[in-house]
């Protein structure tokens, strides 16, 4: 019985999920969005006009809720970021294009505790 239940709580929540996808002129994928009930739900990813990957993100009740990435169009890592019900709350790091630590601040719902800032060589900047 219980299996059963489980089963049917699994299927009812792939029945009313559905992934919005957008689309740029060249019809590359410009976004694709899980949706649950109207509202942005797990996983988001958007995409760079020759389809490499820009972000990837989590939404939950339509706010950003977990770790989110931001990519150059090579493919190496721009920013990483944390947010709690849409608020900026952890660490947040950003990269220069040449790998490089560029900033490392830490929030709490949205707002700098602490920070750091690195030039492209990678020194602190004071």
């Amino acid at each position: 019985m219980k299996k059963l239940l489980m089963a049917l709580v699994l299927l009812s929540s792939v029945m009313f999920a559905e992934v919005q996808v957008k689309k740029y002129n060249n019809g590359k994928v410009k976004s694709k969005v899980n949706m649950k009930n109207g509202k942005r739900s797990g996983l988001a990813k958007g995409y760079y006009k020759d389809g490499t990957l820009k972000y990837e993100t989590l939404f939950k009740n339509d706010k950003r809720d977990g770790l989110s990435k931001g990519y150059f169009k090579t493919g190496k890592i721009k920013s990483e970021e944390n947010y709690v019900k849409g608020l900026l709350n952890g660490v947040s790091k950003k990269y220069h294009k040449n790998g490089k630590l560029k900033s490392k601040f830490t929030f709490e719902d949205d707002l700098p505790l602490s920070g750091t800032a690195y030039s492209k060589n990678g020194e602190e900047i004071k």
